[in-house]
């Protein structure tokens, strides 16, 4: 573990240090939620030499993070169905689901920010980014958008009120799919907007953290907001059109996969959904260094364009190195647990 000196974040985020009464509603919440990247008076992460091994997050253990906090709504509703003989109304459905991915995602961002502080950070002699001093309502209203917009789509495109929600045999293989489809169509999407000059204006925002966190992952200019969260899943479910358990799950996994996409979290982190890449080639799955890599090369040698997986970029050529989890530095012996 190095003690070298860590540089300061790339982009402010002061607010939260100051005299909460100087805070706005955004950043109140953002605290009442308890997924602030780095409260005031919290311990500092580890920071290790890029030499240091890294150790594995094993697949198994992010399933049982996901699936015990993603099935309980579509039990719930379920149990309304079997039992109650209630059915929800799409428009309780979207509040129903819609809180559903608020608990989810607060639990999430909570177990991403342990782990970040116990396991240390890629590039960590540099510090993260948190969410900036002038942006707090950018943030916070990019989070609801995730939360809301999604399940407002789901009951126009895939919501049918009589349909009991259940699990086959085929969930998981819709659930896979999806995420490779969508990540097709996201690899030429973000390609597009930063290999094409014109459109780097529409993503610029979302790179002006180098070193992101996972309350970031949503931080972006309008368009690019609206292409992450309905119109690139609009694609993908007109190409696959699954039914309303599937979307749901898969959207579990997917907010999942962007949040911790962007903790930097020094781990092999891989995607759940879609590890099984890794047995099909060298580098075809992603992981969460890709991502991290990505951001600090910025406008057109970023690379690394995929969301769910690496095939995309292996496939057409716009694969980066890996530094720190690179195949001989991987740590197998010493997994990493679940914090």
């Amino acid at each position: 573990m190095s003690n070298v000196k860590r540089a300061p974040a790339s982009t402010p985020a002061t607010w939260h240090l100051k005299d909460p009464s100087t805070w706005n509603f955004a950043q109140r919440s953002i605290v009442l939620l308890d997924i602030i990247q780095d409260p005031a008076g919290s311990a500092r992460p580890p920071v290790h030499a890029k030499e240091d091994k890294v150790p594995v997050y094993p697949v198994w253990r992010q399933h049982a993070f996901v699936l015990p906090r993603a099935l309980p709504p579509l039990l719930i509703h379920w149990a309304l169905m079997r039992y109650a003989r209630i059915t929800l109304h799409p428009a309780a459905a979207v509040v129903f689901y819609a809180a559903s991915f608020l608990t989810f995602g607060v639990s999430l961002f909570k177990m991403l920010r342990r782990m970040g502080k116990h396991y240390g950070f890629f590039d960590g002699t540099s510090e993260r980014d948190g969410v900036p001093d002038t942006h707090g309502w950018k943030v916070a209203l990019s989070l609801l958008g995730v939360i809301t917009v999604r399940p407002i789509f789901a009951a126009f495109a895939a919501y049918d009120r009589y349909e009991m929600p259940s699990v086959t045999w085929k969930t998981p293989i819709d659930i896979c799919a999806f995420c490779m489809i969508l990540d097709f169509w996201f690899y030429w999407y973000h390609r597009s907007m930063h290999e094409i000059s014109w459109l780097w204006p529409l993503h610029r925002l979302h790179h002006t953290t180098k070193h992101p966190n996972a309350t970031l992952g949503a931080y972006a200019d309008v368009f690019q907001e609206w292409g992450d969260i309905l119109f690139i899943p609009l694609l993908t479910w007109l190409v696959l059109p699954v039914d309303f358990t599937t979307w749901y799950l898969t959207t579990c996994y997917l907010l999942y996969t962007e949040a911790s996409g962007h903790s930097g979290i020094r781990l092999y982190w891989g995607v759940p959904t879609t590890f099984f890449l890794r047995y099909f080639g060298v580098g075809m799955e992603l992981c969460l260094e890709d991502h991290d890599n990505h951001h600090l090369r910025g406008y057109r040698s970023s690379g690394n364009y995929g969301k769910q997986t690496r095939m995309w970029d292996t496939y057409f050529g716009t694969a980066r190195p890996r530094g720190e989890s690179k195949e001989s530095n991987l740590d197998w012996d010493h997994p990493a647990v679940t914090l």
